[in-house]
């Protein structure tokens, strides 16, 4: 496993020019991203928060222009469906994807168990905030080497409203969206469709990509509250790949050639679902629990193979919130735990599209196939007391096991990695004082230790 430690210090401010402080208006910004809820001066962590108006300042097709805006954040482009982030040079270690940072929708894991993180399947138009936590973020989410990644829906709907929107571009990009969202007294919804679609600036880049949002809000009682999440993904992404200087130069539009030939593409039906229960025990004592399932199924035919997955994970995080007094100062203890165990068959297979030129990836023989079982466990514990009026302390811990268990059922080499394989127990502790310089100017500094789960590299 990687190991990182990391020790900021950090002076946020907000300068004034030419206002009476007395008559500001300045908005509470809650961050929504951490067991303990706090406004964002009060936060010992370096956090940027996103809100809907800076989301809708492009073209709403993907996340990059936005996310790159973020300092110590980088999303590589290279086509739609080949995006990897890096958060403080941590996290494109994919070949396609991104790993050791660590994503989620309205608290519903879009990072699998290996680690590996797609964004860009949950589209713009059906997300009111995105929240990225800078480092390590160990102490809450476990494997989260480089940071945190939190995308949200809208939290607070009112009556009966109806949106869609057109996007035209050139190289034939298309997309389209339509959204219904109502807010009643106890019941509220969102439902989100919309289809992407772009013949590419380059041969064999065609996109086309289809998502369902639905989400649902019911709040039976003052103490209880129920919500339920899916979204639904239908992709189908041909992949240019790179190509030398020359051709880059005279011919910047050419696939490379073995992936144009082979028509490479990268395609999947993807769901994630979530249920979650909020309880309300008294006015100092709150738990929020959610189970949640990712279902996966690909294929994907490159030059030197075909790659066929199936992966299927189920999960659960539990959140507990205690509010109590420590030496008569305002404290709060947030502990819980998140799990998941995912089921993972996948394998390649020859292919022969250089036999049957002009007819694109063509099926050979079987070459691989392994089954995996994948398990992760995290238990984490977080406490802030107000050691002052001025300065606050946070301190927190989480332990984490990970565990694979392989079945090589074909290998035509003869390979054969089938075992058991039990990582050794991490402990990852952080902590984190704030000082209130004045009423709009904090310090803070953290010092914590972050890890990533066993990759392919």
């Amino acid at each position: 496993m990687k190991y990182l430690s990391t020790i900021a210090l950090v002076l946020a401010g907000l300068a004034l020019f030419g206002q009476d402080r007395d008559t500001l208006d300045i908005p509470v910004v809650v961050v929504r991203s951490t067991p303990i809820r706090d406004t964002l001066k009060n936060i010992p962590a370096a956090v940027n928060i996103l809100n809907k108006i800076q989301l809708s300042q492009n073209d709403e097709t993907i996340l990059t222009p936005i996310l790159n805006q973020i300092p110590g954040v980088y999303m590589q482009q290279g086509a739609l469906n080949t995006n990897r982030i890096t958060i403080r040079g941590i996290g494109a270690r994919s070949q396609y994807a991104t790993d050791r940072v660590r994503a989620y929708l309205d608290g519903i894991p879009l990072s699998s168990a290996d680690g590996t993180t797609i964004l860009e399947d949950v589209d713009m138009s059906v997300l009111e905030s995105v929240e990225v936590i800078k480092g390590p973020v160990s102490s809450i989410y476990g494997a989260g080497l480089g940071g945190v990644i939190n995308l949200y829906t809208p939290e607070k709907l009112s009556g009966l409203k109806i949106s869609t929107g057109t996007t035209l571009g050139s190289f034939g990009l298309a997309k389209t969206s339509l959204n219904t969202t109502y807010g009643g007294e106890k019941t509220s919804f969102l439902v989100g469709y919309n289809r992407l679609q772009s013949d590419g600036f380059r041969e064999n880049s065609a996109y086309d990509r289809r998502s369902l949002t639905f989400k649902i809000n019911h709040r039976f009682n003052e103490k209880n509250e129920l919500n339920f999440l899916t979204n639904l993904t239908r992709l189908q992404a041909f992949i240019p790949s790179s190509i030398n200087e020359t051709n880059l130069i005279n011919n910047p539009g050419m696939a490379d050639g073995n992936w144009g030939r082979a028509e490479g593409y990268q395609s999947y039906d993807r769901m994630l679902t979530g249920l979650s229960f909020t309880h309300r025990f008294s006015d100092r004592f709150r738990n929020t629990t959610s189970i949640f399932s990712q279902i996966m199924d690909a294929y994907e035919p490159r030059p030197f193979n075909i790659l066929e997955e199936d992966t299927w994970n189920i999960g659960t995080r539990s959140v507990f919130n205690y509010d109590f007094a420590v030496f008569g100062r305002v404290s709060e203890l947030a502990f819980g735990t998140e799990c998941i165990r995912e089921y993972y068959d996948g394998g390649t297979i020859e292919n022969r599209y250089q036999d049957f030129p002009g007819q694109g990836s063509v099926e050979g023989v079987r070459l691989t196939r392994q089954e995996q079982i994948r398990d992760n466990l995290n238990i984490f514990l977080q406490q802030r007391v107000n050691a002052t009026d001025r300065i606050a302390v946070e301190a927190g811990v989480n332990f984490n096991s990970t565990g694979y268990s392989l079945n090589t059922i074909y290998d035509i080499d003869g390979a054969d990695q089938s075992g058991e394989y039990r990582f050794d127990p991490i402990l990852s502790p952080r902590l984190g004082i704030t000082y209130k310089i004045s009423q709009l100017k904090t310090l803070y500094a953290t010092v914590s230790n972050g890890f990533s789960v066993p990759g392919d590299d």
